[in-house]
C-alpha cells in the first residue's frame, strides 16, 4: 500500500506566472494605446512578481481613467489556491482614451470585501534589487557550469 502527500504552497514559479499573465496584458495595452511604455514592463513584471512572492498583493488593477472615471481598466484577483482571475486577455480594442490617464494599482482585499490599494512603483526598489541578485546567480551558476565542464566540481 503507497500513501501520497500532497502540499502546495506559493512558491515564485507561482508568482512569475502569474505576473508574466499579466504583463502579457500590459504589454497588449502598450500596442495599442501606447501605455505604458515599452521600457517599464520588464520593471513591472519583477515587481509585481517579488509583491506576489511576499504575499503582499491579492488584486492588481490597471487602465485608463478620465476625470476621476474609469474610461477602461482590467483588475486581477489571486485567489487563496494561486490561481489569477479576472482581466486576463481582455484588453479591450478601440476605445477612446484620449486626454485619460494610465493607471496601475495593486492591492490586498481587507475583511468584508473592502479593497486596500496603492499605485505600483514603476521599476521600483524590488526590481532592481531583483535584477541585481538575478545576476549574481547567474554569474555563480555559469562558474559552476565551467568547472563541471572542465572536469573540477
Amino acid at each position: 500500500m503507497s500513501t501520497y502527500t500532497y502540499a502546495e504552497s506559493f512558491t515564485r514559479v507561482h508568482a512569475r506566472r502569474l505576473s508574466g499573465r499579466v504583463t502579457t496584458d500590459l504589454r497588449q495595452s502598450y500596442i495599442l494605446y501606447d501605455r505604458p511604455s515599452a521600457a517599464s514592463l520588464e520593471d513591472y513584471r519583477v515587481e509585481l512578481e517579488e509583491l506576489l512572492l511576499g504575499g503582499y498583493v491579492e488584486q492588481y488593477q490597471f487602465g485608463f481613467k478620465k476625470e476621476s472615471r474609469i474610461v477602461w481598466s482590467l483588475r486581477y484577483i489571486v485567489r487563496p489556491d494561486g490561481a489569477l482571475t479576472g482581466g486576463a486577455g481582455g484588453v479591450p480594442v478601440g476605445v477612446d482614451v484620449s486626454d485619460a490617464t494610465w493607471f496601475n494599482s495593486a492591492g490586498r482585499l481587507r475583511e468584508g470585501g473592502h479593497r486596500e490599494q496603492s499605485p505600483l512603483p514603476q521599476g521600483g526598489r524590488l526590481a532592481a534589487e531583483r535584477r541585481s541578485r538575478l545576476l549574481g546567480e547567474q554569474q555563480e551558476l555559469r562558474g559552476r557550469r565551467r568547472r563541471v565542464a572542465a572536469g573540477g566540481f
